[in-house]
């Protein structure tokens, strides 16, 4: 579910960014949208993520997450320190970006390798629909497919998996909605 919720935030803020920051900012601050982009595609992955200490101190690995929180600090430490030394923001933010990632993949890899003793494979099944549909709608609006179709081809996609056919069907619903009241 945080999965499925994730790609929708993120896609949400990374294709609305200007949007979100004119309405509740003001037209000064549009220059942090280039910022914003990057760092609105982490949203799901942090999601997910938040999670993982709870799991960890359940199945009584706190050594476990003592160490992958080490290796985290250091990714992202690295991240932030490699865009300041190169004095660019947006490099920062990507690279900040790309150490989320990272820490996601390690963390889950531990957990799922050492905690539940299962390959890392089975995880990365469960998030191939939520990456797919996150793939499916930043390609759609990355061409300029109208949020109708888009709606439309999420509708029937959610409708063919479970897990996350109710959510998306309610997001979709509400795309439809919107252009039925634009138009």
């Amino acid at each position: 579910f945080l999965a499925d919720l994730g790609v929708v935030i993120s896609l949400g803020v990374f294709f609305f960014a200007e949007e979100m920051i004119l309405v509740l900012y003001g037209e000064r601050w549009l220059v942090v949208a280039p910022m914003l982009k990057p760092l609105a595609l982490t949203i799901g992955l942090q999601l997910i993520l938040q999670t993982s200490g709870a799991v960890y101190q359940a199945l009584g690995m706190t050594k476990h997450l003592f160490y992958t929180g080490l290796v985290s600090s250091v990714m992202i430490i690295g991240a932030i320190v490699y865009g300041i030394v190169v004095r660019d923001i947006i490099v920062l933010c990507v690279s900040y970006a790309s150490s989320i990632l990272f820490v996601f993949l390690q963390n889950y890899y531990v957990l799922t390798r050492y905690g539940f003793k299962h390959p890392f494979s089975e995880f990365l099944n469960y998030l191939k629909i939520p990456a797919l549909i996150y793939v499916l709608l930043f390609a759609g609006m990355k061409i300029g497919l109208t949020t109708a179709l888009i709606g439309a081809v999420v509708a029937e996609f959610a409708q063919a998996t479970d897990g996350v056919g109710v959510l998306m069907s309610r997001f979709s619903f509400q795309l439809n909605m919107a252009a039925s009241i634009a138009a």
